[in-house]
C-alpha cells in the first residue's frame, strides 16, 4: 500500500501524456493510450523507480526509463491491429515521459518513498 500513491501518479502522468501526444502523431485513440500507459507504468515503476533509481540515480534510472517505453509504444503498434505511429510520435512521447520522470524521481526522494542504497565501491 506504500506505493499506491505513487503508481497511480505515475499513471495519471503517463496517460495524460500518451492521451495527448499520440492521438497527434497517430491513429491511436485517446482509449487506448490509456491503455497502453498501463504496462508502461507497471514496468517503468518496478524496474526503474523501485529497482535501479536507488541503486543508480536519477539519470540513469530517467535513461532506462524512457527506452522502456519508448520500447512499449513500438510493441503496441505491433500487438494492437489497426495502429500506426510514427517515430516521431514515439520520440516526442518518450521525450515528454523523461521530463515527467526527472521529476517524479525527486518527487519520491522529497516524500520519502525511496532511499539511497549505498553500495561499496573498492
Amino acid at each position: 500500500m506504500r506505493y499506491l500513491r505513487p503508481l497511480l501518479i505515475k499513471y495519471f502522468l503517463i496517460a495524460f501524456i500518451l492521451a495527448f501526444i499520440l492521438p497527434l502523431f497517430s491513429r491511436m485513440s485517446v482509449t487506448i493510450a490509456f491503455a497502453t500507459a498501463v504496462p508502461i507504468t507497471i514496468l517503468l515503476f518496478s524496474l526503474g523507480d523501485l529497482t535501479l533509481f536507488p541503486r543508480l540515480g536519477n539519470g540513469s534510472a530517467t535513461l532506462v526509463n524512457v527506452l522502456l517505453a519508448a520500447l512499449i509504444l513500438q510493441g503496441s503498434i505491433r500487438l494492437l491491429p489497426g495502429l500506426s505511429l510514427s517515430g516521431v510520435g514515439i520520440l516526442i512521447s518518450s521525450l515528454m515521459i523523461a521530463i515527467n520522470e526527472w521529476f517524479f524521481h525527486h518527487w519520491l526522494i522529497n516524500n520519502g518513498l525511496i532511499t539511497f542504497y549505498t553500495v561499496n565501491r573498492r
